[in-house]
């Protein structure tokens, strides 16, 4: 999570002591949790979630948590300029020539070895359903009250109003 919700201006993830400012928690602690050696108490996690937009079931609940970080591998794909620059000519053609265009990238993800993508409708190529369709998180603003809307923006939520750049 820390690794891809950030703002797009900003051009690279929060630094633990600005994750610390925004949060109120020590720059010590937050290390710790992206180490994986404590895990947040129900009112850091609070304030965790609150600064990176997330649900707070992302740290109780394993389907909440499996649909956030299916939505961060979206984010993270579409912080490529040319993936993005795909998606964004494709969008407002009719849907059998979106279909196509999809058919073309799978081909060519298969010329190259790569795996079959998921669909848009949450299930996998096998066709099994995904767990908690939720939408993808791109588009909000940032704390500092810009938006990007034809992408991720980052964190939301943070009570100073501050953008911890």
């Amino acid at each position: 999570m820390i690794s891809v919700i950030y703002p797009k201006d900003l051009g690279r993830p929060w630094r633990d002591s600005e994750i610390a400012e925004g949060t109120g928690l020590s720059g010590t602690y937050i290390g710790n949790l992206r180490k994986g050696t404590q895990k947040p108490s129900l009112e850091n996690a609070v304030k965790i979630a609150k600064f990176f937009g997330v649900p707070l079931d992302y740290f109780s609940d394993s389907a909440t948590a499996r649909a956030v970080e299916r939505d961060l591998r979206k984010i993270e794909a579409l912080r490529d300029a040319r993936v993005e620059r795909i998606a964004m000519r494709a969008a407002g053609l009719p849907p059998e020539m979106q279909d196509a265009a999809l058919t073309v990238v799978e081909q060519l993800r298969k010329a190259v070895g790569l795996p079959e993508g998921r669909s848009d409708d949450g299930a996998d190529p096998g066709g099994r359903p995904d767990p908690g369709g939720r939408p993808d998180p791109g588009g909000r603003p940032d704390p500092g009250g810009r938006s990007d809307p034809g992408g991720p923006s980052g964190p939301r939520g943070r009570s100073d109003g501050r953008s911890g750049e």
